[in-house]
């Protein structure tokens, strides 16, 4: 089995050293919450359903366990990505490009509307 992308946390403790040294009070608690699901995916911790073969003579089950379902975890949050992407993809009309236009908070206006540099 691969290693999971909590183990690079959960090595030498690495989550817990840091959250140690934060001043109290200054993680907030959807961060601690987050973490706490990423660590927890996929493993026994969340639960699980057992499988059996239908076939009375067969004896064979599988454990799956739940996932957190959250949209921050590395695997978790791209399923969600791809089912997003295909959905959009889905109601976008076929064409051999696509322009989408986005809004920016005015404050950044100027950052955008400076000259051009000149081209050396």
């Amino acid at each position: 089995m691969s290693p999971r992308f909590s183990h690079v946390f959960q090595f030498g403790q690495r989550w817990l050293n840091w959250l140690n040294r934060q001043p109290p009070d200054s993680v907030r608690t959807v961060v601690m919450e987050t973490m706490v699901k990423i660590m927890a995916c996929g493993t026994s911790l969340m639960g699980w359903s057992i499988w059996r073969c239908p076939d009375p003579q067969c004896n064979s089950e599988k454990r799956v366990k739940f996932t957190c379902k959250s949209r921050s975890c590395p695997h978790c949050g791209v399923k969600a990505y791809l089912q997003w992407i295909n959905n959009t993809l889905a109601w976008l009309p076929e064409a051999p490009w696509q322009h989408i236009t986005s809004t920016m908070p005015c404050e950044y206006w100027p950052i955008y509307s400076r000259q051009p540099l000149a081209s050396r």
